[in-house]
C-alpha cells in the first residue's frame, strides 16, 4: 500500500528535484558557453632580405701586365707625396688599358699639384667615359669636387688678327688661331705668346682671378727682312749705296737686310768705301768725314832758294820726275836770273 505523503514532504521532494535539476544541467551549459578567446598578437611582415651589389673589382684585381705594373708603381709614388711621378705612371697605365677609373687618379694627382683647370678636365673626363661602372655616389663624388674647383679656374679668350697661329699659356699649347671657345686655365699671373711663321711674336702677361672670361687682343706683325742706315757726311758730299746716288750730306733710309756697299765721295776729297750689314729691324749708323787729296806736284818742289818758281814751273816739275834726264837751267825772276836744281832727285825714285 503506497503511503500517503504530507504536505511537508511533497514539498521537501519538490525542493529536491529542482536542486538535482539545476546540478546536473550546470556542466551541460558551462561546457556550451563561449570560452574567452585570448587577443592574437599581430602578424609582423619580415622585411625583405637584403641584396648587396657584389663589390666591384679594384684596378689591382683587373689591371693586368706593364698596365698594372705603372698602376701599382703609381700608387706607391702618390704615397710618398710624389704626384709628379705618381701621375706619369698613372697617365702610362691609362694609356695601355684605357680604364676610365685612372683619370680619377690621375685628377687626383694634378689637383695636388695645384694643377686646378687639369684636375676639372680629368674629371669631367672621368664623369663622361666611366659607363655602367659609374655610380651615382660616384656621380655625386665627382659634382662635388667640381663645384669645390671652379673657383679656382678662369676663362682666357685669345683673338689673333691671323689665322694659324699658335696659341701658349705658360709655354704650353692651348691651339691654333681662330679659338671659337675660352680656354680654363688656373687663377694667377698667366704668360701668353702667339707665334707664327714670318710673323713677329706677340708675349703678354695677365692676372687670371676667376670671375669672368678675359679677352686678349693679339696683333702680329709681318716680319721686313730690312732695316735702316744712317749716314752723316759733309754738306756737299755725295752718298751712295751699291753703286745707287742716294743723297748728299746724308742719309737715313730702309734697305734689304744684308750686306752693302756704302761710297762717299767729294770734289779734291779722297774717296770713302766701306761694307755695311742691316739686321732685320735693326738701325745702322756710319759717320764720314772726308780727307783732302794730296796735291799732284808736291809744294816743297815749287820753293828753290827762299822763293817761288814762276813761268816755266810746270816743265820744271816734270822734269823733276825724270831721273837720267839732262838738267836743264831754268830761267826764274830771282836774281841772278839762273837757277840751276841739277841736285834734286824725285823722292820715290831713291
Amino acid at each position: 500500500m503506497k503511503r500517503s505523503l504530507s504536505p511537508n514532504d511533497r514539498e521537501r521532494r519538490r525542493t529536491l528535484a529542482i536542486v538535482l535539476a539545476i546540478t546536473v544541467a550546470a556542466p551541460s551549459a558551462m561546457a556550451q558557453a563561449p570560452r574567452p578567446t585570448k587577443k592574437a598578437p599581430p602578424k609582423t611582415v619580415a622585411p625583405p632580405p637584403v641584396v648587396t651589389a657584389p663589390a666591384r673589382p679594384s684596378l689591382a684585381d683587373t689591371l693586368t701586365g706593364p698596365a698594372k705594373d705603372d698602376y701599382m708603381a703609381g700608387r706607391l709614388l702618390f704615397g710618398d707625396h710624389d704626384y709628379g711621378g705618381a701621375l706619369v705612371k698613372f697617365q702610362s697605365a691609362y694609356t695601355q688599358s684605357k680604364d676610365a677609373r685612372l683619370l680619377f687618379n690621375m685628377a687626383a694627382c694634378e689637383k695636388n699639384l695645384r694643377h686646378y683647370s687639369k684636375t676639372l678636365d680629368l674629371f669631367e673626363r672621368y664623369r663622361d667615359d666611366a659607363g655602367a661602372s659609374f655610380s651615382q655616389a660616384d656621380r655625386e663624388e665627382v659634382e662635388r669636387y667640381l663645384s669645390e674647383l671652379r673657383p679656382f679656374v678662369g676663362g682666357l679668350r685669345v683673338v689673333v688678327n691671323e689665322s694659324g697661329a699658335a696659341i701658349y699659356v705658360d709655354d704650353a699649347l692651348i691651339g691654333t688661331s681662330p679659338l671659337t671657345t675660352a680656354t680654363r686655365v688656373d687663377i694667377g699671373q698667366r704668360r701668353i705668346k702667339v707665334t707664327k711663321d714670318g710673323f713677329t711674336d706677340f708675349t703678354t702677361t695677365t692676372l687670371v682671378s676667376g670671375s669672368g672670361d678675359i679677352q686678349i687682343d693679339a696683333r702680329l706683325e709681318k716680319v721686313v727682312h730690312a732695316g735702316r742706315l744712317v749716314v752723316r757726311a759733309g754738306e756737299k758730299d755725295a752718298i751712295s749705296v751699291d753703286g745707287q746716288a742716294l743723297a748728299t750730306g746724308q742719309f737715313d733710309g730702309t734697305l734689304p737686310s744684308g750686306g752693302h756697299q756704302l761710297q762717299v765721295t767729294a770734289k779734291g776729297m779722297q774717296a770713302f768705301q766701306t761694307e755695311v750689314v742691316i739686321l732685320d729691324n735693326q738701325s745702322r749708323s756710319v759717320d764720314v768725314k772726308l780727307v783732302a787729296l794730296p796735291s799732284a806736284i808736291p809744294t816743297w818742289a815749287w820753293i828753290v832758294g827762299g822763293g817761288l818758281v814762276a813761268g816755266g814751273a810746270v816743265i820744271g816739275g816734270v822734269f823733276l820726275f825724270q831721273p837720267g834726264a839732262a838738267q836743264p837751267q831754268t830761267t826764274g825772276t830771282i836774281p841772278p836770273g839762273v837757277v840751276t836744281i841739277a841736285s834734286l832727285r824725285s823722292p820715290t825714285r831713291r
